[in-house]
C-alpha cells in the first residue's frame, strides 16, 4: 500500500477545483491520497523542502505526482534526493510538466513590456510576484537546472512516468487558444496550450501522451466562473477522476 502526495502547478492554489476530482477518485478506491501544502507561487527551495518533509512525514512507500510546475518540483527534488530518499518513492509522476522550459515564458520575458505585465498583473490579480516563476519556467534557465541533476539510474527511470498531451482541435479549446497560437509562431505546434508537449518528455522514463487533451483538463474537471467566463470547458470525453483512476491502474499494472 501507498500513499498518493500530489502537487498543484503554478497558480493551483488560485484556481477552483484543482485536484478535487482525481483526489475524490484516489479516495473513492480506497486509496490513501493527499496534497502536499504548498505556495503555489511560492519561492522554488521552500516548496522543495515540503517535498521533501512530506516523504520524511510518510509511514508508507510514496507515490508523488506533480501537475505543471508541480511535476519540475517533484522531478527535481527527486534527482537531488538521497539514495534512502529514493527507496520511499514508489513511482514519480510528472503530468503536462515543463521540465525543458516553455517558449511562452521565454516570449513573457524577453520583453520590457513583457516583465512589467506579468509584475503587475500577479501583483493586482494574486497579490503575487509571477515574474519570478515565470523566468523559472524558461527554457534557458531549465536547461541550466538540468545540467546541474544527478544522472537517471536505469532504478530511477523504470518507477518513472511522464505524462504530456497534446491539442489536435484547437476550436475544441478556446481558453488555451491564444497561447497555443503563439507556442505554434515560436515554433512548437505540438503543445497542450501551455507548454510544448516534448517539453514534457524524461528520456528513459514510461511516457503516457493524451490526445487533444489540454493543459488543465487533467486536474480541474469545472471551471470556476472566471475561467469559463474565458472559454474555459471541461473534456467532454472523460473528467480528471477518470484519468487519475486510469493513471493508477497503469502504474500498477
Amino acid at each position: 500500500e501507498a500513499r498518493y502526495l500530489l502537487l498543484r502547478g503554478l497558480l493551483g492554489n488560485r484556481t477552483s477545483n484543482y485536484f478535487d476530482g482525481n483526489l475524490g477518485r484516489l479516495k473513492s478506491l480506497g486509496l490513501d491520497a493527499e496534497e502536499i501544502p504548498i505556495d503555489t507561487e511560492g519561492r522554488r527551495r521552500a516548496d522543495l523542502r515540503a517535498v521533501e518533509q512530506a516523504v520524511l512525514a510518510s509511514p508508507k512507500p510514496v507515490v508523488l505526482i506533480g501537475h505543471s510546475r508541480g511535476g519540475m518540483l517533484a522531478h527535481d527534488w527527486y534527482r537531488r534526493a538521497s539514495p534512502e530518499l529514493k527507496s520511499k518513492i514508489a513511482r514519480l509522476v510528472t503530468i503536462q510538466s515543463p521540465l525543458h522550459g516553455t517558449p511562452l515564458a521565454d516570449e513573457r520575458v524577453s520583453t520590457w513590456w513583457g516583465r512589467m505585465k506579468i509584475y503587475w498583473v500577479g501583483k493586482l490579480l494574486f497579490g503575487e510576484e509571477t515574474f519570478r516563476i515565470s523566468v523559472e519556467l524558461t527554457t534557458r534557465v531549465r536547461r541550466r537546472v538540468l545540467a546541474s541533476l544527478p544522472p537517471w539510474t536505469p532504478e530511477d527511470l523504470e518507477k518513472t512516468y511522464a505524462v504530456r498531451s497534446v491539442i489536435q482541435f484547437i476550436e475544441r479549446h478556446p481558453y488555451h487558444k491564444t497561447a497555443h497560437s503563439l507556442l505554434t509562431r515560436l515554433g512548437a505546434p505540438d503543445n497542450d496550450g501551455r507548454i510544448p508537449t516534448d517539453s514534457a518528455r524524461i528520456a528513459g522514463a514510461h511516457e503516457l501522451l493524451l490526445l487533444d487533451v489540454n493543459h488543465d483538463n487533467i486536474v480541474v474537471q469545472n471551471p470556476g466562473w472566471f475561467k469559463r467566463l474565458l472559454g474555459a470547458r471541461p473534456n467532454p470525453r472523460f473528467d480528471s477522476g477518470d484519468f487519475t483512476e486510469a493513471l493508477v491502474r497503469r502504474l500498477f499494472r
